[in-house]
């Protein structure tokens, strides 16, 4: 499908789409029902046993809710290969009034006694169990870690895109940018343990560097489709109850670089020159046409993951399959919804400087 006409014809007009969709990202993130955040980051308790019976999950589950008064509950059950055994894996993540203590020894201890007795409860013959605890103090510490590697993903990406998408701007003033960046991820993120600080000055100085200089507005679009392409995996993972962990907070940030690569698709054949390429439509429909196979083919795998998922019941492989395929769709908004009417204006507007 090529866009080319339908950039023509509306212009800059389709931003209303993306923008509803940037109010609604912004709602389900942060609002209702908001970002549910993992065992990684709050502490919980993780059990897994072996049973000759197959494992009622739905039940252990609707237990440890209702009687333990927790609403991040999974309870994964299994079939072991060969032996005629089943499997299950519980995971519970501490509820608020723990995960604030921390001088909860005699709490945790207790919470984890309950879960174990409830499955011994609903699966009496349950044996090689494993606890595995991670502690709220632990959960915190991660929680840390994952910000600041957000924190420095964010500042290379910045590096990376102003390098290449530099344009008139000269070297004294890139470097001066990055300069400030690292300091301020530096002085900021790590020396006071603020990275969310460190991360909106970045943003701030990104937008500030648009005002200074038009030529570098290629760039700061590429970096604000990063943070929209976030927002709306956080938006989908909350809808549907995902939550964001260790893992997920990695795949989240590969996806993030994969937002980029579409970005670069898009204004490499933007800024081309030459009457051969065609007007700024044609470019960015061509730009589109490349960019959509690639989101395609990439959805078609991430579904077979997806799949995979759900069949070997391994909820850590649905979690990636699923965040990937949240990045794909926030992705798809931004950049051909947003992203291409915004540089076709621009290119338009200063046409005699490309």
């Amino acid at each position: 499908m090529n866009l080319a006409g339908v950039y023509r014809k509306y212009g800059t007009k389709i931003l209303i789409i993306p923008i509803i969709t940037f109010v609604v990202f912004a709602y389900l993130a942060l609002i209702h029902p908001g970002i549910s955040y993992g065992i990684d980051f709050r502490g919980g308790v993780m059990v897994s046993f072996s049973s000759s019976q197959p494992i009622p999950a739905d039940r252990i589950a609707e237990r440890i809710r209702t009687e333990l008064g927790v609403s991040d509950v999974s309870v994964t059950p299994t079939e072991i290969p060969g032996t005629g055994k089943y499997g299950g894996f519980v995971e519970v993540v501490y509820p608020e009034g723990i995960s604030a203590d921390k001088n909860a020894q005699d709490s945790t201890e207790k919470f984890k006694e309950q879960i174990v007795q409830i499955i011994k409860q609903e699966v009496p013959d349950a044996s090689d169990m494993v606890i595995r605890d991670v502690a709220p103090t632990l959960g915190a510490t991660f929680w840390a870690l994952a910000m600041n590697m957000l924190l420095w993903a964010v500042v290379l990406l910045k590096m990376v895109v102003l390098f290449a998408f530099r344009r008139k701007l000269p070297l004294a003033k890139v470097f001066g940018i990055v300069f400030l960046d690292l300091l301020i991820a530096a002085v900021v993120g790590l020396a006071m343990r603020q990275p969310a600080v460190a991360l909106a000055l970045i943003l701030a100085d990104t937008l500030l560097l648009m005002w200074v200089s038009a030529d570098a507005t290629p760039t700061v679009i590429m970096l604000g489709s990063a943070v929209f392409d976030a927002l709306g995996m956080l938006a989908l993972m909350a809808l549907f109850r995902v939550p964001l962990t260790l893992q997920t907070m990695t795949i989240l940030l590969m996806m993030v670089g994969y937002s980029i690569d579409t970005d670069i698709v898009l204004s490499t054949h933007l800024l081309k020159r030459g009457k051969e390429e065609g007007d700024e439509y044609e470019r960015a429909g061509r730009a589109a046409d490349t960019g959509l196979h690639m989101s395609g083919t990439t959805l078609v795998s991430m579904l077979f993951i997806l799949g995979v998922g759900y069949l070997t019941r391994n909820p850590d492989v649905i979690r990636v399959g699923a965040v990937m395929i949240f990045g794909v769709l926030s992705d798809m908004i931004i950049t051909w919804l947003f992203n291409a009417p915004v540089m076709i204006a621009w290119v338009r507007k200063h046409a005699s400087s490309t």
